[in-house]
This record gives structure tokens, C-alpha cells and sequence, in this order.
């Protein structure tokens, strides 16, 4: 993982130890100067903290690398955090930490493009900040301080300090940068204080100074604040690519498992595939610029996406499990009516009209047009009641064209009643019956005709 980059930025007085000339043609020169760069154990205005033994650590690691001239700084911070040769203004000779945790050194400012900037405004009084550079990562932590509750973020130990310090023009620690000392400015110094003008510009310029240390608090802060948006963001969007993987593996599992309702179910997979191949990853790979490449308004978008695409999915397998929990119940249900119609069917009263009854209920699908089970009964009662009401009266009809008046009895030509039916007979009988409106079976009406 990359440590992100600690900048911290100081003010301090600082002393020119040498301003010598190196080039008598070019006018060339070196100054050597003594600064403040750091200060250990206090809460800085980017709310962190370094602790004493941290930059103790730092130090005695850099000891070799400053005595063979290989620690450099900058007339501001290099973009990358490390820099190229056209950024250097100085090099580092010396760096220590003083009794109560002040960390000083010594710089050579040398006569390069940006060397000769930060030499021009030295030379003339001019106030420079000095900013450590380093990398590594800060944990949240909350102590009293003066009575207040105050939150700030503790570097760790993962830190690596790249160069003590860079010049810039705003602080951040307290005490920390550059400000000449000459003879002559002392004593013009103290002759304005007789008078209170100089004294009274060196308070308006401190209270400039304080008004600026305290807008770049709240500016740091607020990039703080970005930054852990934009890392929430991050997470989130790790966490919907997790759901839909998820989701496309269990898509992947119906359909191996199921064939029905396949083209539906190639629709979502379509659907994803296309969304994939338009866009071959959900987030470009860290080319370790960090995170100031991030985008916050296309993150709000690709997280929009993501949710619509799941969405999407839940609300087709929502629809898909309705539909399977539907064609179980109507399986159920229709299971339930044939073997219900099937019993009342088999019921002697019935038998007359059972086919017919059994045609007007069942489609040719084989579905049973009755929506409940408890209706069945019901439906099969009403039906046979309309057929038996419709063939009386075919047969009172047929009845009443033939002319014949007596009906009710069958004799033989001796005038006895007859003990063996013809065929001819019992259907003449049958009808007799149905046209009477007898309830009861047939074997019933035939032995009550014969009775008498």
C-alpha cells in the first residue's frame, strides 16, 4: 500500500552562517543557514503529532546520508514528493534535536535557479517557511489539552522521513522556518521600538501570520475530510462490485440448474455481459500517483451504476422467484380440484351426467376452471341440476308432440304388469322418469312403476 506523503510546515528565526561567493565571474553565491525544522511532541496545525523517539529514529538514519551530501531540499514541495535536480534549492549539511524536542539544522542554499530565489529573499529579510518531507501513516487519537478535549492524528511508525525541509511560504508547526538576524536590523529594531512603530508592524504582521497558520489549518483539514470521503467512496464501491460478483455467480448457478424460463434469464446475463464489455474494469489500476487523481463526481457516478445494476437484479429475481412460487401454488391447487372432482364425480347421483359435467369444468388443457377446492361440490351440484332441468323438459316437449296422454305404466297385452322389461321398455321408462323429475336412481323409480 502507498504511505501517503506528510508535509509539515514551520516558521522559526534563523541565522545566515556564511554568505560567500563561489563564482567571482558570475557573482555566484552560497549561504549557509541555520533553521528549525521540526518540533517533537506537540500537536501541529495539521492536528498531527511526532513523537520524540520517532524523529530521534529519523535523525541518527540520516546522519550519513546529510554528511555525504545526499539530503536535498526544495524551494517548495516537488509534486511527486520526491523531486527532480531543476527543484533543488539547497542541500542538508547538518540536522539535530535540541533538549526540549526542537529539531534544528543546517543548510547550504545553493546558487541554482530556485537557490538563488530563496537566497534573494533571505538576504533581504524575507519570512520562509520550513516544511519537513516524509511518508507514512497517521492513526486518530484524542487527548486533554488545556483543559479541552482535542482530536489529532499520531504519525506512526511506518514513517520515513525523505528530507527535514523544504522552503515554502506558510507553516504549519509552530516556530519552524527562517528569519535573518543581522546586527544593523537589531539595532533599527530597537530604535522603532522607542518610537512603538516598529513594534506595533511586528504585531499586525503576526496577527497576519496567525490569520494564515489558521485558514491552512482549516484548508488541511478540509483536504483531510476529502480524502477520507473519497476512501468511504472507495469502500463502497468495493463493496457493490462484491455484491454483483456475487450476484452473477448465483445467476451463473440458476441457469446451469434450471431450463425453464431460459430466455428471461439470458436477458440479465446479456444485460451484464454488455455493461462489462463496455466498461472492462470498475476502477482504474493505482499507478501509485495517489489519491489526489481520484475523481469524487465519477466515483458518485460508477456508484450509482452499481446500485442500479443491483437494483435491477433483485427486482428480476424477485419477479422470477413471484412467478416459480405462483406455477407451484396453481400445481397445487389444480392436483387438489382433479382429485376433489374425481370424488364427487364418483358419487351414483351424479353418474347420469358425468361426462357432461366433467366436460363443462375441465378445459382442454386439463385444467379444472373452479378456483377453489371447497367449490367443487358446489359447481358440479349446479351443473347437474341445469342438465337434469334441461332434459325434462326436452322430454315434457317430446311428450306433448307425440299426443300421448297416459304415462306411467307399462303392461302386457293380458293386462298384468310385466315382470321382464324389454329393452324398448326400459329406455321408454327411463324417460318417464326423467321427464316425472324423480330424485332418486333409476333401479328406484323402476321398482316403485312395477309396485303398483
Amino acid at each position: 500500500m502507498k504511505k501517503p506523503g506528510l508535509l509539515e510546515f514551520t516558521i522559526p528565526d534563523y541565522k545566515i552562517l556564511e554568505d560567500t561567493v563561489v563564482d567571482e565571474k558570475t557573482g555566484d553565491r552560497v549561504l549557509r543557514v541555520e533553521v528549525v525544522w521540526q518540533k517533537a511532541d506537540i500537536i501541529n496545525n495539521n492536528k498531527r503529532r511526532y513523537r520524540r523517539s520517532l524523529l530521534e529514529r529519523e535523525i541518527k538514519r540520516l546522519h550519513d546520508p546529510i554528511s555525504r551530501g545526499e539530503v536535498m531540499g526544495s524551494a517548495y514541495h516537488p509534486k511527486d514528493g520526491i523531486g527532480e535536480a531543476t527543484d533543488v534549492s539547497h542541500i542538508w549539511e547538518e540536522a539535530s534535536m535540541l533538549e526540549d524536542g526542537t529539531c534544528v539544522g543546517v543548510v547550504k542554499v545553493l546558487p541554482t535557479s530556485k537557490g538563488k530565489d530563496v537566497q534573494e529573499i533571505l538576504r533581504h529579510g524575507g519570512k520562509l517557511g520550513m516544511s519537513s518531507r516524509g511518508f507514512g501513516t497517521t492513526t486518530e487519537k484524542q487527548e486533554k489539552v488545556d483543559g479541552k478535549v482535542v482530536k489529532f492524528y499520531e504519525v506512526n511508525d511506518d514513517y520515513q522521513l525523505k528530507s527535514p525541509g523544504d522552503f515554502v511560504m506558510s507553516p504549519s508547526v509552530p516556530g519552524a522556518g527562517t528569519r535573518k538576524i543581522l546586527e544593523s536590523q537589531l539595532t533599527e529594531a530597537a530604535d522603532s521600538d522607542a518610537n512603538g512603530e516598529e513594534k506595533d508592524m511586528s504585531k499586525e504582521l503576526e496577527q497576519k501570520i496567525t490569520d494564515l497558520e489558521s485558514k491552512l489549518a482549516e484548508k488541511d483539514s478540509a483536504i483531510e475530510e476529502y480524502e477520507a470521503k473519497l476512501a468511504e467512496k472507495d469502500e463502497k464501491i468495493k463493496e457493490l462490485e462484491k455484491k454483483i460478483a456475487e450476484m452473477e455467480e448465483k445467476l451463473k448457478e440458476l441457469v446451469d440448474a434450471e431450463n425453464e424460463s431460459i430466455k428471461s434469464r439470458d436477458d440479465i446475463v446479456k444485460e451484464f455481459v454488455a455493461a462489462y464489455s463496455e466498461q472492462p474494469g470498475f476502477l482504474p489500476e493505482d499507478d501509485g500517483a495517489g489519491d489526489d487523481e481520484d475523481d469524487e463526481a465519477s466515483k458518485d457516478e460508477r456508484i450509482k451504476e452499481l446500485e442500479a445494476k443491483v437494483a435491477e437484479y433483485e427486482k428480476k429475481e424477485k419477479e422470477r422467484k413471484e412467478a416459480e412460487e405462483r406455477a407451484k401454488a396453481e400445481e397445487k391447487l389444480q392436483a387438489e380440484l382433479k382429485a376433489k372432482l374425481d370424488e364427487v364425480l364418483a358419487k351414483e347421483e351424479y353418474e347420469i351426467f358425468r361426462d357432461l359435467i366433467r366436460k363443462k369444468v375441465v378445459a382442454e388443457d386439463g385444467k379444472v376452471n373452479i378456483d377453489k377446492v371447497e367449490k367443487v361440490e358446489e359447481v358440479v351440484k349446479a351443473i347437474y341440476d341445469e342438465l337434469s332441468e334441461l332434459a325434462v323438459e326436452a322430454e315434457k316437449a317430446k311428450i306433448l308432440s307425440s299426443g300421448t296422454s297416459e304415462k306411467g305404466k307399462i303392461q302386457d297385452p293380458e293386462g298384468e304388469k310385466e315382470k321382464k322389461l324389454t329393452e324398448k321398455a326400459i329406455r321408454g321408462l327411463y324417460k318417464e322418469a326423467v321427464a316425472s323429475g324423480f330424485k332418486g336412481s333409476f333401479e328406484k323409480y323402476k321398482k316403485a312403476i312395477l309396485s303398483d
